[in-house]
């Protein structure tokens, strides 16, 4: 996403897309070889909650240090590209980034959900990898 937006804009210096990058790099690196309790864990998290009357529970579990790093990152990247397209909206180029800002506030709050959903601070469903946060991209980009 950060690289479709930063084409999008024509944006000149990459070097914070390049920082987002290496991030992803070594923490894929980091999750597939190191088996630890930083990257893995066994201990049960039980999510319970009800939605228009129904209850819900679920079994997950807990995140761990590399998790809880990832989730910080993901909304980082999630304002970042927020930023980017505000500045290119207001730099007048409305057509093309409007349907994508809305969309990306969709992703943002789902993103931003999910975020307190695993860490604990609130009982609720994942949203950003849901039909729910797909259906906020009804637009074609032109």
């Amino acid at each position: 996403m950060i690289w479709f937006i930063s084409e999008l804009i024509g944006r000149k210096s990459r070097r914070v897309d390049y920082l987002f990058y290496a991030y992803y790099v070594v923490q894929t690196l980091v999750l597939l070889l190191d088996h630890s309790h930083l990257t893995w864990s066994d201990k049960p998290s039980l999510k319970q909650f009800e939605l228009l009357g129904i209850a819900v529970t679920y079994n997950e579990v807990q995140p761990t240090l590399v998790i809880n790093i990832e989730s910080v990152v993901g909304l980082l990247a999630c304002f970042y590209i927020f930023r980017s397209l505000i500045v290119f909206y207001q730099a007048g180029r409305r057509e093309e980034s409007g349907p994508i800002i809305v969309g990306m506030v969709c992703l943002t709050v789902g993103v931003i959900n999910d975020t307190l959903v695993s860490t604990g601070i609130y009982r609720f469903f994942y949203t950003s990898n849901t039909p729910t946060c797909v259906s906020c991209w009804p637009w074609p980009i032109r």
